[in-house]
């Protein structure tokens, strides 16, 4: 027979104890709401409790009443236990047990501070950011950057990911400010949240484009571009619909460290039509546009070899002749 029995938690011994790991770390978990800090006790006594008591005839529930309080709720299943009452306090656990279940609550907390920071994050994935290299160990940079409401997070940048001559710690030590990507914000199982950055990605000349242009007031959408080329540091080559103010190249040319920025803007009328229409995205019509200038090229260096090479065998025939072979 289940007899199920509802013992409160009088006690505030454990609940004083919660309240201790939050003070210890106010500055960390201020961004967690009063429900998830009060979610997170309830887990840790959930997960915490069956594996001090593990009993295969008992479970335990906890949760919080309409007053507040964290309330117990324990079944046992034991036929020996008809009509009469099993007491649980949590004040009987001991001190061992007691930081066992501080440790779970610890985790969950963390747990919930990470999902937290990764939503507030999720938006800054795949566009810009200004941050400080703090660290360059093990060929990777910890970028330190503020969010916009001043909390610090850390960052990383791999050493494939930096540009060539970003690539010793002396310099990046130089720089108070960098410019990076963010190509992708992961929260892993084990709760560690992963900010992965570059300062080489071909998005970087394009959004900085994009950012100059809103900050001076220009309608974005008119002003869609991709970067087809990159050689990271020195030179850049950005397809434009539309022609784009030399003032704000040059901004931008200086704060990519003098990088050349050769702005192309697209000029084929029947592909603009089609792009109008919604036959093609953006990103076909700057593939389109590179595909025929490639082809253009190869077809003008056939020419051009084809011309030397007549022009070669012009010099020996007359070579031939004037030798009179």
């Amino acid at each position: 027979m289940a007899e199920d029995i509802l013992i409160k938690q009088r006690s505030r011994d454990i609940v004083s104890r919660f309240k201790r790991v939050i003070e210890r770390n106010s500055l960390r978990y201020k961004i967690l709401t009063q429900e998830t800090i009060e979610q997170a006790m309830i887990d840790a006594l959930n997960s915490a409790l069956p594996k001090i008591l593990g009993d295969e005839h008992q479970s335990f529930f906890a949760y919080f009443d309409k007053t507040g309080e964290i309330c117990i709720e324990v079944t046992r299943l034991n036929s020996l236990t008809d009509n009469k009452y099993y007491y649980f306090n949590l004040n009987f656990l001991g001190e061992h047990n007691v930081r066992k279940i501080l440790e779970e609550f610890q985790q969950f907390l963390d747990y919930a501070e990470n999902l937290a920071m990764y939503n507030k994050l999720k938006p800054l994935k795949n566009g810009l950011i200004y941050g400080q290299v703090v660290k360059y160990i093990d060929n990777t940079a910890t970028v330190e950057f503020y969010t916009d409401d001043g909390e610090i997070v850390y960052g990383f940048c791999p050493k494939r990911h930096l540009i060539e001559k970003d690539r010793d710690f002396l310099t990046l030590r130089n720089n108070e400010t960098m410019l990076f990507y963010v190509r992708n914000i992961i929260l892993h199982n084990d709760s560690r949240l992963d900010i992965q950055l570059s300062n080489r990605s071909t998005r970087i000349p394009e959004l900085l484009l994009k950012r100059y242009l809103q900050e001076y007031g220009y309608e974005i959408n008119e002003y869609q571009m991709k970067c087809i080329y990159r050689i990271p540091g020195k030179f850049s080559k950005i397809v434009v619909l539309n022609r784009i103010d030399n003032d704000i190249v040059n901004i931008c040319r200086e704060e990519l460290g003098g990088e050349t920025l050769r702005i192309i803007a697209i000029d084929n009328k029947s592909d603009i039509a089609k792009f109008k229409r919604n036959l093609l995205s953006f990103n076909d019509l700057a593939q389109n546009y590179n595909i025929t200038k490639k082809s253009q090229y190869k077809k003008h260096f056939q020419k051009n070899s084809a011309l030397k090479s007549t022009a070669d065998t012009d010099k020996a025939n007359v070579l031939k002749k004037f030798m009179g072979v």
